[in-house]
Parts: structure tokens; C-alpha cells; sequence
């Protein structure tokens, strides 16, 4: 069974980097039974997370626990190894180099932006060549149909994105400690078992959507964030861009996180039955992550109201915080 299943996270990326650059695998099927295609020659695979998979089940049962498992081991080496041995040094030899500004606590979240931005930017670009191109997402007709099998691209996509809310959550513990990390930690947990939900139950296309916007406005955020850890002084041209990249941010999350999101929640609640029971419990959590959308949508307009005040964006600041805002928003 592991055996199976690290074969097939081998050729699963092997198939998922391939689609990437245009190429295609000539050898596809030649160990069909350690990548778990079909049988049917149309290069379609199904997922495998089967939580106790019976003896009478074939060997592919489960497996897809194993690549996500090493899914979130390399999203989160990639994740420490890009914010330690690459963006903390940019930042110290580069940017920070006034040594009143350049702590460690600005240094390391400096880092921890600069990689947020870099994984956010590529998992973007990725929902965007893997789900642009198939011809059901603009339709809303076609969000609820239930769908068993998918191309290998797809599968690793979709699972990766799990294996990211599991590397988030996991690093969460060995970093700066947020404001509202009880809150960050339950949209973390929620979206992982939505996702795996999801697949498990066949309704992946209403969440390949999702994920299609998902991401545009940690972009923004990220990047105003390593503008105001590279910022001296409250007027400079940093910290200038900082705050235009922050009203960005907030314009692109009303727009995205809250607006679409809670239109594509409607249609899952409408659309999509509500039994068996792990639907219904998948309703409830789509509703828990419109609530915290709404919970961070209050915190950007009251630092919006408190920027147009004239009061700026460090009141609602804690007294050692560097950041744009004490909150990050997920």
C-alpha cells in the first residue's frame, strides 16, 4: 500500500509537471496500476481516500493519503527553505539594512511575506492553467454535477491544495503568533476537510472554482506587507505603496472572498443535495467559512475607516507590530 502509494506520487508529478510545460506522457499507462488510471485507455483517474479501505478493495484504495501526506512534506520544505535561505537574506542584505529597523521580528516576517507572496502567486498561475481550459467552470449548470473521475493534472492540483492548508496550519506553530490565530487555525481546518470532502464525495468542480479566485487577494496583501517591512519612516515611498497595496487588497477581497464566494456557497447550497450526511456537514462548513469571510471583511473596513480618518493604518496596530494590520486575512 505505501509502496503503491509513492509510486504514485511520483508519477502523478511527473504527470502534473508535464501538463504544465505542454508536454505528454508517452509511458502514462505503463504501470496504470501504481498511478490508479482507469482501465478504459482515456487517462482519467479517480481519487483514492478511502479512510479504511477493505481487503476486497484494489491496492490503489487510500493511497492517495500517501501523495498527500508527501504533498505537505514538500510544500512545507519548499515553504522554510524559500522564507530562511532565501527571502530572510534578501531582506537583510538588501532592504533592511538600517540596523534600527533590521530585528529579527521584522526580518523573519518579512520572510514569512515574501514566501506567502511567491506560493500564493504560483498556486494562482497553477488553478489557472489547470481549470481555465476545462469548458464546465464557467457555467453554473454545470458546478453540481457530480463528477467520479478526473485527469491525473487535476487530481494532484486538488490534492496539493489540501496539502497547502495542511502546511499552513503546520507552520502556523513555528512562526509569530497572530492575533487571531484561533480564527486563522478553524479557516485552515475548514478548508482542508472541505477539500477533501469534496473529492471524496465526487463534487469537485464547485471547488475548482473556488480556487480559480481564491488566492488574487493574498497577492496584494502579501506584497503590502513586504513594502511596510521595507519602509524607514511612515512617509516614505514605501510605505506609501504599502497602503495603495493595501486598498487593493481590500477592494479585491470584498470582490472575491465575499461577493463570489458567498454567491458560489448559495449555489452549493441549492444545487447540491444535502444527503448523505456528509453533505449536510459540508454545507455547515461552507457556511462557517462565509462567516469568517465576513468576520475579516468587518476588520479591513475598520482599518479602511480608520486610514480615512486620517488616523493611518498603525492604530490599529499592536505597539511592537510592523505589520500592515495585526490580522492577516485567509
Amino acid at each position: 500500500w505505501i509502496g503503491t502509494g509513492l509510486t504514485s506520487f511520483g508519477l502523478l508529478t511527473r504527470e502534473f509537471v508535464y501538463s504544465l510545460v505542454g508536454l505528454s506522457s508517452v509511458d502514462a499507462h505503463k504501470d496504470s496500476e501504481f498511478t490508479c488510471f482507469l482501465y478504459d485507455g482515456s487517462h482519467q483517474t479517480q481519487f483514492c481516500l478511502e479512510i479504511f479501505p477493505s481487503e476486497d478493495q484494489d491496492e490503489c484504495a487510500g493511497t492517495d493519503w500517501i501523495v498527500l501526506f508527501l504533498q505537505t512534506c514538500l510544500y512545507l520544505a519548499i515553504t522554510w527553505a524559500s522564507r530562511v535561505l532565501l527571502c530572510q537574506p534578501f531582506a537583510k542584505t538588501f532592504l533592511i539594512t538600517d540596523q534600527a529597523h533590521a530585528t529579527n521580528r521584522r526580518i523573519s516576517k518579512f520572510g514569512a511575506a515574501a514566501s506567502d507572496l511567491l506560493l500564493a502567486l504560483f498556486s494562482s498561475i497553477f488553478a489557472f492553467l489547470v481549470i481555465s481550459p476545462l469548458p464546465w467552470w464557467p457555467n453554473r449548470s454545470e458546478w453540481a454535477v457530480l463528477q467520479t473521475t478526473f485527469t491525473p493534472t487535476l487530481k494532484y492540483f486538488y490534492l496539493l491544495y489540501a496539502a497547502r492548508t495542511a502546511s499552513d496550519f503546520l507552520s502556523s506553530f513555528f512562526q509569530i503568533q497572530r492575533s487571531d490565530a484561533s480564527v486563522y487555525f478553524v479557516h485552515q481546518l475548514v478548508t482542508f476537510f472541505l477539500v477533501i470532502g469534496s473529492a471524496q464525495t465526487g463534487y469537485v468542480r464547485v471547488g475548482c472554482v473556488i480556487l480559480l479566485f481564491v488566492d488574487w487577494p493574498e497577492i496584494f496583501l502579501r506584497s503590502a506587507k513586504l513594502f511596510k517591512y521595507s519602509s524607514l519612516h511612515p512617509n516614505d515611498g514605501f510605505h506609501f505603496v504599502a497602503d495603495r497595496l493595501f486598498e487593493i487588497f481590500g477592494v479585491t477581497f470584498i470582490v472575491t472572498r465575499n461577493i463570489a464566494f458567498s454567491y458560489v456557497a448559495f449555489c452549493i447550497i441549492v444545487d447540491i443535495p444535502s444527503l448523505p450526511i456528509t453533505l449536510l456537514l459540508m454545507k455547515a462548513l461552507i457556511l462557517l467559512l462565509v462567516a469568517l469571510m465576513t468576520f475579516w471583511m468587518i476588520l479591513i473596513l475598520q482599518i479602511a475607516r480608520s486610514e480615512y480618518a486620517g488616523n493611518g493604518l498603525d492604530d490599529l496596530r499592536s505597539d511592537d507590530d510592523d505589520e500592515i494590520a495585526d490580522k492577516k486575512y485567509q
